[in-house]
């Protein structure tokens, strides 16, 4: 039977490809951890290290071992996380990784959650598409709100709701007078962009490049609120979804649709396909399902 620690050190050392800084993260003096992993190649029969002055790299074995041991020691995490939902069923934290824009009628649904379940703590972790799913596949949350339907054979997605892509203006503004526009109508517009790992950038550059136009970027930045102030601030266009507008922010700005083509966006909720989670997780799955059936509009 492999011993799991042995495993645990031999993984790190691989991974940092350094035995100090390996010592370092397992909190282990070095030459406790060096003779650990002698007597680990000893009792495999194989050599696992190909030892050189500047780092530490795998043999063949080492290479199969190390892939194995990833997999093994996630599984084990995961275990342990699910066993401990099992155990503080009805005490335990609930964890969301969801878009920032999500957080305003997330706040409208878990005061219902909470009426039934007033003791149980919940965590919202503010995430990006990729990170939700990374997430979720680490059991670092239980549920995640995103828009990037990706990983399906690991993750089960269920749309909650639809929404537009609209343009933003500064007030004053040549498109402004306009109750709609195409992407034809945004050639040399100064346009300001949220970075290109997230997923309103690549579905916004989708439609450019289908319409064989080169976007001129004027800015580039991370945070919805600092897009709609530099479009108040006359400093350029953004295209954004809708949800990420509320009454105070379009008091400063014009919001035009956008159509030839019309883009929109679904907002799922997720979870881990083989995950066995509490009923409480499930029965949240469901309120926040179930409060856009009964709204029948997208989150503003």
């Amino acid at each position: 039977m492999m011993d799991t620690r042995l495993l645990k050190y031999f993984e790190s050392i691989a991974r940092n490809k350094n035995i100090t800084r390996a010592a370092s993260e397992l909190h282990i003096s070095q030459p406790s951890l060096s003779k650990q992993m002698k007597m680990f190649e000893q009792e495999l029969d194989c050599k696992l290290f190909k030892r050189n002055t500047r780092e530490i790299t795998l043999t063949d074995a080492g290479k199969v071992l190390y892939k194995h041991s990833v997999q093994i020691l996630q599984q084990l995490k995961n275990a342990t996380k699910e066993m401990e939902d099992v155990k503080n069923v009805g005490l335990g934290e609930i964890s969301i990784g969801a878009y920032v824009t999500s957080i305003p009628w997330l706040c409208e649904i878990i005061p219902e959650f909470k009426r039934r379940y007033p003791h149980i703590p919940i965590k919202i972790k503010e995430m990006g598409a990729e990170e939700i799913a990374e997430s979720l596949k680490q059991y670092d949350v239980h549920i995640g709100i995103t828009s990037n339907c990706q990983d399906t054979d690991v993750l089960k997605f269920t749309p909650v709701f639809e929404e537009p892509l609209v343009l933003i203006t500064p007030l004053h503004h040549h498109l402004s007078n306009r109750e709609e526009i195409s992407f034809t109508d945004l050639d040399g517009e100064p346009l300001i962009f949220f970075p290109s790992n997230y997923h309103t950038r690549q579905i916004t550059m989708a439609a450019f490049n289908q319409n064989d136009i080169k976007p001129n970027i004027a800015f580039e930045t991370s945070r919805t609120s600092s897009i709609i102030s530099l479009v108040a601030s006359e400093l350029g266009s953004a295209l954004i979804f809708e949800s990420h507008l509320n009454s105070q922010t379009e008091k400063n700005i014009n919001i035009i649709q956008v159509n030839n083509p019309m883009i929109k966006r679904t907002l799922y909720t997720a979870i881990h396909h083989d995950r066995n989670l509490p009923s409480i997780i499930h029965e949240l799955n469901s309120l926040i399902s179930q409060f856009f059936i009964s709204n029948q509009t997208s989150p503003e």
